[in-house]
């Protein structure tokens, strides 16, 4: 129903692997295209300093 080849949905199943491309053919063939549409509409951040200035903070070390 997919259109995705066996092999690479065994790869998924054993390895954890697959492409964006597939996944998503998957995700519709099971039903889940609003949630990859949910999913995809609103950007987590408006600007790309915005994510570079959280990930930065991230590393940051506290004190004991």
């Amino acid at each position: 129903m997919s259109g995705v080849p066996a092999s690479s949905i065994q790869r998924f199943e054993l390895k954890h692997s697959i492409s964006l491309e597939s996944y998503v053919k998957l995700a519709k063939a099971l039903g889940y295209s609003e949630e990859i549409l949910q999913l995809l509409s609103e950007p987590k951040y408006d600007t790309m300093e915005e994510l570079l200035e959280i990930n930065k903070n991230r590393t940051r070390k506290r004190g004991v």
